[in-house]
């Protein structure tokens, strides 16, 4: 857990100081510092026609968005904005002017990386909004404001590291990305001749991730989702068991997760969405399609074979964050399960299907029988 400092702004721009709380792993709170965040509230604003004489309100509290926070000698400035249902719900992450990173093992230097005093590596500070948002992913390479509102609030999700130690290299399979893509067949559905079946895999401590397209809609439709990406069975193996953002005591009971919730921080890249347990995926990859890239990196270089993406600046993030997994229930039939279970037990007659059909009339059967003698009293 991490403790979070928080501050309010009141609606005539004066500061006053919150208990600090108890919270939950945060990306942001786990590489720069507890101490690094302000987390804002700003008081809801008076009617207009009810306001005093003197600058508005809105500019007041406006103006300390733009000049930041001056606390126990340290400047803040304005990081991100989370908007909720009022100005109460609504929150501003504000981070350090500069300061080191509390935690930089999961950056890997790019070759020719500016090094500072004492041979330590440059990304291992940083000075203004820009260069701390820029070790995350590209955010500066984003044009929709809008967009960028959303993608910055990621950081502050309640999440666990996954693969820590590992290294990353990225390939964008994606068409129109890359001289490959337009010659090979699809990647997804993962059938036989898919690319994926025959790409490189990881080695000890580094994660191949490959980006590639949608599962394409039938008809020209749209599907608006996340997107569901792949992980080799290898690495969920090594997945921690985690629930809304916590870490949980135990292995999950030896199993590996089917499918993982969290977030992708892979030089440059951010991707958010699901992962699901392959185990027809070479070892040490990960799959991500387009619809789960939330953060574009912001320069890729490559030839014919995809070759990984490189960011504009001199660090390389990689940080598999999980937030959820599935975990081991009992089994349980329902409206859409039992429609594909009928259809795979045989065709219409065969001798698989009336076992099957037996199977749920004794299955009703049971469940008449622990219903019925509540029904007597």
């Amino acid at each position: 857990s991490v403790v979070r400092y928080r501050v309010r702004v009141s609606s005539g721009g004066a500061l006053e100081m919150l208990e600090p709380r108890r919270d939950g792993r945060t990306l942001a709170h786990g590489l720069f510092g507890a101490e690094a965040w302000l987390h804002v509230e700003f008081e809801s604003l008076p009617d207009r026609a009810a306001s005093s004489q003197g600058p508005a309100p809105q500019a007041q509290q406006q103006r300390v968005l733009s000049d930041g926070i001056e606390l126990c000698g340290v400047r803040f400035l304005f990081f991100g904005f989370k908007a909720g249902k009022s100005m109460a719900d609504s929150k501003a992450y504000f981070l350090r002017e500069s300061g080191v990173l509390a935690d930089s093992a999961a950056f890997e230097a790019a070759a020719g990386a500016a090094r500072l005093a004492g041979d330590r590596p440059a990304w291992t500070t940083w000075r203004g909004v820009r260069e701390a948002r820029g070790l995350l992913a590209s955010f500066h390479s984003m044009s929709s404001i809008g967009k960028l509102s959303k993608r910055l609030c990621l950081p502050f999700s309640g999440t666990q590291r996954a693969l820590d130690g590992f290294r990353c290299r990225v390939f964008d399979w994606r068409a129109g990305k890359s001289r490959r893509a337009a010659h090979a067949a699809p990647c997804l559905p993962l059938r036989p001749g898919s690319p994926l079946l025959g790409a490189a895999g990881g080695a000890a401590g580094l994660v191949h991730i490959y980006i590639v397209d949608d599962i394409p809609a039938a008809r020209g439709a749209m599907v608006m989702t996340d997107g569901a990406g792949l992980i080799a069975s290898n690495l969920a193996a090594m997945l921690p068991n985690v629930s809304e953002g916590a870490l949980l005591p135990g292995d999950g009971g030896g199993l590996s997760p089917l499918g993982c919730q969290g977030r992708v921080y892979a030089h440059g890249t951010l991707a958010k969405g699901t992962l699901l347990a392959c185990r027809s995926l070479p070892p040490g990859v990960i799959v991500l399609t387009s619809s789960q890239i939330k953060v574009e990196a912001s320069a890729s270089h490559g030839g014919s074979s995809g070759e990984a993406l490189a960011t504009a600046e001199s660090q390389r993030l990689f940080a598999l964050e999980l937030i959820d997994q599935t975990r081991k229930h009992q089994p349980r039939l329902n409206a859409q399960l039992i429609p594909i279970l009928e259809a795979a037990s045989g065709e219409d007659g065969s001798e698989g299907r009336k076992r099957f059909c037996a199977y749920l009339i004794r299955q009703a059967a049971a469940e008449a029988e622990q219903v019925a003698p509540a029904d007597r009293k």
